[in-house]
């Protein structure tokens, strides 16, 4: 764990000098929250560490099913990575769980060494002046919370656009 703190802190020191999208982490422990309007925070549903395990909204409240980091993969691309490895001890990221750019595809943990990739890398846009996380594969679709700024929304695929539950509002220039 102590080693994987210090690449994180070596990754968030070095690439803004490079332009890349890095979570700053929010906390001591080099985790981030991944914040929306209505104090809700992106959430590994039952605080589950399962490939498979649905990832939705929730109130932010500083469990660990709410630690996320923020790791880049290239230029543009990074993966959100689940700061607590699967029970085979692999690490788990936000998956486009049905792949490509479908709305209504369901997110959720899986490995982020998936032989997809695309599937497990992100990259931000902007709508409205607000930032939302688009899947690489995806042209048109953002993270979504599925049926409004809701407790318990699926995180899901929807349409990209200035919608308060895709507007990623989180601390400390995360990203």
């Amino acid at each position: 764990m102590a080693i994987r703190k210090r690449i994180a802190a070596l990754a968030a020191a070095s690439v803004p000098l490079l332009g890349l999208v890095v979570a700053t982490p929010a906390h001591a422990d080099g985790y981030t929250e991944i914040r929306f309007a209505g104090g809700l925070c992106l959430d590994a549903q039952g605080g589950n560490w399962d490939p498979g395990t649905i990832v939705q909204l929730w109130g932010c409240n500083g469990t660990m099913a709410q630690q996320w980091s923020i790791e880049s993969v290239d230029s543009t691309h990074f993966q959100i990575v689940y700061t607590h490895f699967s029970p085979d001890r692999q690490a788990l990221c936000v998956n486009n769980w049905e792949g490509g750019d479908t709305t209504g595809n369901h997110l959720k943990l899986y490995y982020c060494n998936s032989s997809n990739p695309g599937d497990v890398q992100w990259n931000k846009t902007y709508y409205g002046g607000h930032i939302q996380l688009q899947p690489k594969v995806a042209s048109k679709n953002c993270l979504n919370g599925w049926g409004g700024l809701n407790q318990g929304a699926e995180a899901r695929l929807f349409n990209c656009g200035d919608y308060a539950n895709e507007n990623v509002t989180s601390p400390s220039g995360a990203f």
